[in-house]
């Protein structure tokens, strides 16, 4: 497997994470989404990729989380592989040159179903070194061919500042027919 993440870019993440209060704080404005998500699928445990401060397990207590966040280092464990996984607002904050790792990776950790959540719009935050947070900033149709190559979406919502996904990896897909539930407009 190729680097999830740099040396220098973790070192960028982590003091983000400790300086900035806010920083990975929550998924308030997609809760919904995540709960409904558990709620239909039922997974036995959940992996949050990219959990932040971890919030997201405090919220959703109806479910059994591994936190797991590489810059977070009480959740710099690699967890185990898991019927579900969530990944809110952190693909855009993957180095472009990693995305592919970390796109296999996840797809290797769920043994079931993904929710990747994707911001397609700039960060309000610049890291230290003066980059915007979000480096690899993409709208939905490019998106939509990235992650298929590596997973089957089953469901795609799409708004000005967001695009969800709901995924399979392809290992486990077993019927190539393309049954993607789309809408568009105001999540």
């Amino acid at each position: 497997m190729s680097e999830l993440i740099s040396d220098s870019y973790l070192t960028l993440c982590k003091s983000l994470h400790s300086t900035n209060p806010l920083w990975g704080n929550g998924p308030a404005s997609h809760l919904h989404r995540i709960l409904d998500f558990t709620r239909e699928h039922r997974p036995s445990s959940v992996i949050d990729y990219g959990c932040g401060k971890g919030k997201l397990s405090e919220v959703d207590t109806r479910s059994r989380y591994q936190n797991y966040d590489p810059a977070v280092e009480l959740f710099s464990k690699r967890p185990s592989p898991a019927p579900a996984l969530v990944s809110i607002d952190v693909l855009e904050h993957v180095e472009p040159e990693a995305l592919d790792a970390v796109l296999e990776d996840i797809a290797n950790l769920t043994t079931h179903r993904c929710l990747l959540i994707i911001s397609t719009i700039p960060a309000k935050e610049t890291l230290a070194d003066g980059r915007n947070a979000h480096l690899t900033l993409h709208d939905y149709p490019w998106w939509v061919a990235k992650l298929s190559q590596t997973f089957r979406i089953k469901k795609m919502e799409v708004d000005p500042t967001y695009v969800v996904f709901e995924a399979i990896p392809l290992r486990l897909y077993r019927d190539r027919e393309m049954n993607v539930q789309v809408t568009v407009g105001n999540m």
